[in-house]
């Protein structure tokens, strides 16, 4: 339960709590956590839940400690952890259906920069954050034919990966065109227990620039979003190289965010995106060669505008290219240049956006847009749930500083 902390206690809240996704299924526990009004410098909350479905313990926990120096120009310092366990995976063997688990372990430092005058309105952070990932993953070992039909043999390995990230954002939060951007330097390495086939590497550098014009009526703008990155070579981490659609669950490679369906191709869960890397609204779930991937240069730039009516309905363009300044990529079917373009309505501000692919390049029309999936205008649909804006207790801790 939710309430004022009392400064000469020790107290410790709790909250019961309830989960989904399709591989765990439905979820419940308690949430355990030691603040909210007014925050402390040491935080902590648990999350700890029940899967009905796979009948195990899964959930999500986090330790935070600030910092805040009383001279100098960092504003205050965060020490966090957090770990989180979920399953990602279902497949069905002859004799029952399993499902494949992850565990998800981080350590963050972020480093919030003073301004020189108090009033304006200028968030500066440094981070420097390190990820380990274990996941069960499934490798088919043989098959047996016979009259009845074909039987797969399959193995579970467990695979271990490591994911060191440096990221600068800079966000100025003007009520008059506002702007940001993030540079990012990331890379990911790792093995499983079958060393001479999973060796995984890569070294990803991406920029992000975030710029919004005002139109004269309160809530309408122009929004222009610039996107890029570069790798030095080609990973072999499905979702790590440069890419100009939006992540799927299968593209969150590090398990950075939240997706009811993470592994699907098919379905409405499927539909789910996180508007990041290239930003263009098309999947390549069911390709087997991606449309603007495969390359280690991308680039994409994401136009939206209001269309002055009362609901929040919007138009959408993103242009994209990728390009490769190595000779060892292999060639790809697809053209270099790719366009989209569409219209999306703001279900919950910077929460649930809904968008829909009107018009798109001959490469994803063709392509993308010709499997079942989406082979008809109503199919193209895609949606954002950002539930990772939805945390209570940052939301205190920036009005407290």
């Amino acid at each position: 339960m939710v309430s004022i902390e009392n400064p000469k206690r020790t107290q410790i809240f709790f909250s019961p709590i309830a989960g989904w996704n399709n591989y765990d299924q439905g979820m419940a526990g308690l949430a355990v956590y030691n603040s909210f009004i007014p925050s402390r410098n040491f935080q902590y909350q648990l999350a700890p839940m029940y899967s009905f479905n796979t009948k195990q313990i899964t959930g999500i926990g986090r330790l935070q400690y600030f910092v805040y120096p009383k001279k100098g120009f960092v504003k205050n310092i965060c020490f966090s952890t957090t770990a989180s366990s979920f399953h990602y995976l279902k497949y069905l063997p002859e004799i029952d259906l399993h499902t494949l688990r992850f565990e998800r372990y981080a350590g963050k430092i972020d480093f919030k920069f003073r301004n020189k005058l108090s009033r304006t309105n200028i968030s500066k952070t440094l981070s420097f954050l390190f990820v380990h990932l274990k996941k069960e993953e499934l490798n088919l070992i043989s098959f047996i034919q016979d009259s009845t039909g074909t039987s797969y043999i399959y193995e579970i390995f467990r695979t271990n990966y490591s994911l060191p990230e440096i990221k600068f954002s800079f966000e100025k939060k003007q009520s008059i065109n506002p702007y940001s951007f993030i540079i990012d330097l990331k890379s990911f390495f790792g093995a499983g227990n079958r060393l001479e086939v999973f060796n995984y590497s890569g070294i990803l550098l991406n920029t992000e620039f975030n710029y919004r014009i005002n139109y004269k009526k309160k809530g309408d703008g122009f929004g222009i979003r610039f996107y890029a990155d570069y790798m030095l070579d080609i990973s072999n981490v499905p979702g790590f190289n440069p890419q100009l659609a939006a992540s799927n669950g299968s593209d969150d490679y590090a398990f950075d965010e939240v997706f009811f369906a993470r592994s699907e191709s098919t379905g409405f869960l499927s539909h789910q995106m996180m508007m990041n890397r290239g930003g263009m609204k098309f999947s390549n779930a069911q390709l087997i060669s991606p449309i603007g991937s495969g390359r280690n240069f991308s680039a994409a730039l994401n136009l939206t505008s209001t269309l002055f009516l009362p609901l929040p309905i919007f138009a959408f363009a993103d242009f994209g290219v990728i390009a490769t300044t190595t000779k060892l990529v292999p060639s790809s079917p697809y053209k270099n240049f790719q366009y989209d373009g569409g219209i999306g309505i703001k279900i919950i501000p910077d929460i649930c956006t809904v968008y829909l692919t009107l018009v798109s390049s001959p490469d994803i029309k063709l392509n993308a847009f010709s499997v079942p999936e989406y082979d008809k205008w109503y199919k193209r649909y895609f949606f954002t749930l950002n539930f990772s804006r939805i945390v209570p207790f940052d939301k205190i801790r920036d009005l407290k500083i």
